[in-house]
């Protein structure tokens, strides 16, 4: 009877969202910043969005940080504050880093980005050893240039031949391969293609830029972009724990427990393996963010996945503005970006202000809608006005894990303000180095061994560990 009783208690001690417009709100709520959680609730009730982030960074420190709606398919868990979620192409700022980091160091020469991206036989040679499928499809690509990936620039138009990174059942049905082919064969393949402009002489969006940058990067780092990002642009000294900036993975069952759920209809599956309905690619249906296209091989140009706190701290050190040539270099005063992303299942947006705030957006629903946008642009349209005039800023940084200090029968595996690590013991269990813990008020008996490089901090009032 007294352990039956010692679990209803603390069943009925755990932090409950709050819910609004029939949607549970978690993280610390801010009571100057409420009408921020009106906002979002109305906009996903209108758009009919089941899960949603908003996070706002001031002069450094993350002072808004809210999960919105739901984790999951089934609309039983709360979405955490700290859900770590896809970021389509909010990634391409993070490949641009390593790339301006790699330039600064002098790795590709004299030329800088300047250089020849492909070593395509042309004198001087290229960085990138690749050979095109089955032949070279232009010659004009030999003159492209890592600067013309940066800015959209390489000659490729999606607008006039569709996204050719998504080609993966045709690719590798061309290549005689099984699907996907991955990302050198699917750039080997594009690079057999012909060019819609000359390299320099125009601009169009484009992923094949961001793809061939990821490769880039492994090739003269001899790493994966992913340890690279972690090791030089995004460090645990940094406080920006591994488990929070990590490549993104195609299937729900490969996916850490605080990925959130993509919604999106059905489209073909262009894996043969297990993962599919069938072993037979590209004619079989799936949900489409799991296993639609190769997520893996989209690393570089949309592939990430990430905590709202950790894009926060990118776009606190690096620009992020598409197309600009400074794209991923060290932020300075003054300057301004924006990045959006799109995938089935995605709309986000990441802004840098000349104020110092930094607004991350995120939704789990992608708009269809080509005259309205992205869901995550409009939401910070919307949010913009009352920005601009807010003088009641809060100063405490509430980003970071949560810890309370009694160990209950079932650990938490989230970390969040509303479902926090029960006991230091049980949050060091699911943490990586550079994590910061945030303990709640109270004593803790716990006693053990701290083997992580963890940011301890209280701040929300005095906190005692050890019996």
């Amino acid at each position: 009877m007294r352990s039956l009783l010692n679990i209803l208690t603390i069943s009925t001690c755990a932090t409950l969202p709050a819910i609004a417009g029939g949607l549970p709100i978690t993280g610390r709520p801010i009571a100057s910043l409420a009408w921020m959680d009106t906002e979002m609730v109305q906009f996903m009730a209108r758009n009919g969005i089941s899960g949603g982030l908003l996070a706002v960074m001031r002069d450094g420190c993350v002072i808004y940080q809210r999960g919105f709606g739901w984790h999951d398919d089934g609309e039983s868990e709360p979405m955490p504050e700290n859900a770590l979620v896809r970021i389509a192409s909010c990634t391409k700022p993070f490949t641009a880093a390593a790339i301006q980091r790699l330039a600064d160091e002098g790795v590709f020469g004299p030329q800088g980005i300047d250089r020849n991206a492909f070593n395509l036989g042309q004198p001087g040679g290229g960085v990138l050893n690749i050979s095109p499928f089955p032949t070279l499809g232009d010659s004009r690509l030999r003159d492209v240039t890592i600067r013309d990936l940066l800015t959209h620039r390489g000659g490729w138009d999606r607008g006039e031949v569709g996204d050719l990174t998504y080609r993966e059942c045709s690719s590798s049905d061309d290549m005689d391969i099984a699907s996907p082919p991955g990302r050198t064969n699917t750039l080997r393949w594009i690079l057999g293609q012909e060019l819609q402009f000359t390299p320099g002489s125009d601009s169009a969006y484009s992923n094949i830029g961001s793809l061939a940058m990821g490769l880039i990067v492994e090739q003269v780092s001899g790493q994966s972009l992913v340890a690279y990002l972690r090791s030089n642009i995004l460090t645990a000294d940094m406080w920006v724990p591994s488990t929070d900036l990590r490549q993104g993975r195609t299937f729900r069952s490969d996916q850490p427990v605080r990925e959130a759920y993509y919604d999106a209809a059905q489209d073909f599956c262009v894996f043969e393996t297990s993962d599919c309905p069938q072993l037979i690619a590209c004619s079989v249906l799936t949900d489409t963010p799991y296993g639609s296209w190769d997520h893996e091989a989209r690393v570089g140009q949309g592939g990430l996945v990430v905590s709202p706190a950790t894009i926060l701290q990118f776009a606190d050190r690096f620009l992020t503005a598409a197309g600009a040539d400074n794209i991923g270099q060290p932020m300075e005063p003054g300057w301004t970006g924006s990045h959006g992303g799109a995938l089935a299942g995605v709309n986000c947006r990441i802004v840098q202000r000349a104020d110092g705030l930094r607004v991350f957006v995120w939704f789990n629903k992608q708009n269809g809608d080509e005259e309205t946008g992205n869901f995550a642009s409009q939401m910070y349209d919307r949010l913009k006005p009352t920005l601009d005039g807010q003088t009641n800023w809060p100063t405490l940084c509430i980003d970071g894990f949560w810890v309370e200090p009694n160990e209950f029968l079932f650990p938490e595996t989230f970390g969040s303000y509303d479902e926090p690590f029960h006991t230091l013991g049980n949050a060091l269990d699911f943490v990586s180095d550079g994590s910061k813990l945030n303990l709640e008020p109270g004593n803790s008996a716990w006693t053990g061994l701290v083997n992580k490089k963890v940011l301890l901090r209280a701040p929300l009032g005095t906190a005692r560990i050890g019996a």
